[in-house]
Parts: structure tokens; sequence; C-alpha cells
């Protein structure tokens, strides 16, 4: 059987994990060691989550998923706590993040954004332009 859907590994918190979205619209966290799920999903995306990827931004471990349905999402690693969203006009394709730049590869185009490290301290969902600049 061939796994379906994106997958990025990295560290969060203090384990390395692997991190998927799939088209059942989720985005889960799975222990590398293991292969145990950590927790309970983080996301359930309208259209399938098309794009994750694990990093370090606003001085914590933080994961970002993408979906088809244009919804970029920033989660707290360590607590599965959604910190900022950011909506797009076409589907996301892919994401890297490096230090506070987040690239999205969305529709045809490649857009850099900076992360806000104010948003970062925020323990809830933000909207629109508030989680990234």
């Amino acid at each position: 059987m061939r796994a379906r859907g994106k997958h990025n590994a990295d560290r969060a918190g203090y384990r390395d994990v692997i991190v998927s979205g799939s088209f059942d619209h989720t985005v889960r966290v799975w222990d590398a060691a293991t292969g145990q799920p950590v927790g309970q999903p983080l996301a359930v995306h309208s259209i399938w989550a098309s794009a994750v990827a694990v990093g370090r931004a606003g001085g914590r471990d933080v994961i970002v998923s993408g979906s088809e349905d244009g919804t970029v999402r920033v989660w707290d690693a360590a607590t599965g706590q959604p910190v900022a969203q950011q909506q797009f006009p076409d589907p996301i394709r892919s994401l890297a993040l490096g230090g506070q730049i987040l690239a999205v590869a969305q529709g045809n185009d490649v857009v850099v954004l900076r992360i806000n490290r104010a948003i970062m301290r925020v323990t809830g969902m933000s909207a629109g332009q508030e989680g990234v600049s």
C-alpha cells in the first residue's frame, strides 16, 4: 500500500516527529522513533492538507499546514494549539520554513512571508493578515 498525502520530519519540542497532511483533511504528528501518533490531529482543513512544514519561529517549535482550500495555519508544536492563520487565493502546493521566513507555493506563485514574532505569543487563532506579514 502506498502512503498518500504530504509529510515532513523534524524536531518538535523534545522529540523527533513526522508530520503528515492527508486526504482525510487532517494534519497529524507521529513519533519518529515509535511510529505512534502524538495526540489528536492538529487540523481539519475543508479540503485535503496538501503541504506541511516543521521548524522554529518566534522562539518556539512550530508546525505549518497548508491546504487545497488556500489556508495556511501555524501550530505550536509543543501544545498543538493554533497560533496563526493566513488565507491565500489559490490552493497551497508546498511550504518551506527557515528562521522567520515562510515560503508558500500557491497556485502558480511563490509567496515569501516574514513571520511576525508578536503573533507567536498569542494563544488563540488569529485571522487574516495578523499571523504573518
